[in-house]
This record gives structure tokens, sequence and C-alpha cells, in this order.
């Protein structure tokens, strides 16, 4: 019987916290961008993320939501003061950290700091894509070079 007690109160314990976290959970922003233009993928946080030395405390507490048709994911947000676990102290102070599948062994940490300028890197080879016109839309209002920006469509 107590066993019972317990392993409900357990259950209830863990739901409770589960409910919390989720209530807690708030979404930055939305983009139609595809995931990996929210900076620079770092390679070696990226290494230290899948080793579990550099890490959102709590997954996607705060998180950006990219729901376009290209590249669609949920990225947590981590800085060095907010949500980072980072014991050998990489995080530097300027800047944010965005998480795709943290804690597991494929993740992937683009960082963006104060001063550094978003830019186009595009979702395929764009003269060969069958999804080009999906890309180009998802950058409107981007600046673009004029002769990107006008070319005519690739021969299919």
């Amino acid at each position: 019987m107590i066993r019972v007690i317990l392993l409900g109160a357990l259950a209830f314990a863990w739901l409770a916290e589960s409910a919390h976290a989720q209530g807690s959970s708030r979404i930055l922003t939305t983009s139609n961008h595809p995931y990996w233009e929210v900076g620079a993928l770092d390679a070696d946080l990226s290494t230290e993320c899948a080793r579990g030395l550099f890490n959102q405390v709590q997954p996607n507490r705060l998180k950006v939501v990219f729901n376009g048709a290209i590249g669609p994911a949920i990225l947590g947000v981590a800085t060095s003061q907010y949500n980072l676990y980072d014991p050998k102290r990489r995080a530097k102070n300027d800047t944010s950290y965005f998480f795709f599948r943290d804690k597991t062994g494929a993740c992937e940490v683009y960082r963006f700091a104060k001063g550094d300028e978003q830019k186009k890197q595009g979702a395929l080879p764009m003269d060969f894509s069958p999804y080009r016109s999906v890309i180009e839309d998802s950058y409107k209002g981007w600046k673009t070079d004029e002769s990107v920006k006008n070319r005519p469509p690739a021969a299919r």
C-alpha cells in the first residue's frame, strides 16, 4: 500500500513539475526562415553540447519557432546569464546561443553576438532546387544583392 502511495506521489510530483516546466516555457519569436539562419553554426560548441558540456539548463525554456516550409524547427535560447550550463566557461557575455536537438548526440549550437549581421545562408543550391520559389519567398524583406534578386529562374 505504501509503495502505491509513494508511486502515486512521485507520479504527481513529476506531472506537476512537467506542467510547471511547460507553463514557464516562452516563445521569443517565430520566423518562416530556415532555422539555421538564426546565427553562425559553432562546430566546437556543438561538439561540447553533444558531450553534455554546453547545454541549456532547461531545454526550450525560451525558444524561437521556425515554421517555414524549409527548415522548420524549435530552437532553445540561452545566454551566459540565462539558462546555460557551461562548466568550461566558454560562453561570451554579449552572445546568444541557440540550441537545436539539445542534449542529444546530434546537437547543433548557433551563436549570434551583438554587432553580428544576419546573412542569407540559403537552404539548398538555389539554381538547382525545386523549392527555389519557396526559399525565395521566405527571404522577403531581407537585403539582397540586386543581381541575385532579379535573375531569371533557372531552367528545369
